[in-house]
């Protein structure tokens, strides 16, 4: 960002401003202060007016650390604390300073609300037909199952969450290619 001005003919002045940026750290426990590691903490920006803008993601080490080191301005923020089996936690209004080391610290509380989890692979090109041998696997819980003939899956009990579903087809005679 340059401030510029007249001071002359053909002639001005500029100031430049650099962004300023302020380091975020802090630990995850669970409701028994233990640690808890492979937490995702996520960094969105409030922005003076709209929507959080998503900025960042790092996850908590075995000793339940976290740090965002001077990738975030200055500024106000909503962290977001995720880890399956456990409730999702917010802080919302975390001021970030210039130059400066933020601390928050989370207590993940343990999820106990389970639900079934499916659901039915179909053509993108006929939606009513079931698409039979797709691999569908959500990583993060290490689930995986192969769609039958009716195109289900089925993962059985897990805990109530928001979950990234890979899917992956190498239908007979295409050589990986589809």
């Amino acid at each position: 960002n340059y401030n510029s001005g007249p001071i002359g003919p053909n002639m001005c002045t500029y100031t430049a401003f650099h962004p300023t940026f302020g380091d975020l750290m802090g630990t995850v426990t669970d409701e028994g202060d233990a640690p808890l590691d492979n937490v995702e903490i996520q960094a969105w920006r409030q922005p003076d007016e709209g929507d959080l803008v998503y900025i960042s993601s790092e996850f908590t080490d075995e000793d339940g650390a976290y740090m965002f080191d001077t990738v975030l301005l200055q500024g106000m923020y909503t962290l977001y604390a995720f880890k399956p089996g456990y409730q999702q936690v917010t802080e919302v209004d975390v001021e970030i300073v210039s130059e400066d080391t933020t601390v928050v610290d989370f207590q993940l509380p343990m999820e106990t609300e389970q639900v079934q989890f499916y659901g039915i692979v179909r053509s993108a090109d006929t939606p009513a037909t079931p698409v039979v041998g797709v691999t569908v696997s959500v990583p993060v819980l290490g689930v995986w199952d192969v769609t039958n003939g009716t195109g289900q899956f089925d993962f059985g009990d897990q805990f109530v969450g928001t979950y990234g579903v890979e899917i992956s087809y190498n239908p007979p005679g295409s050589n990986g290619y589809h």
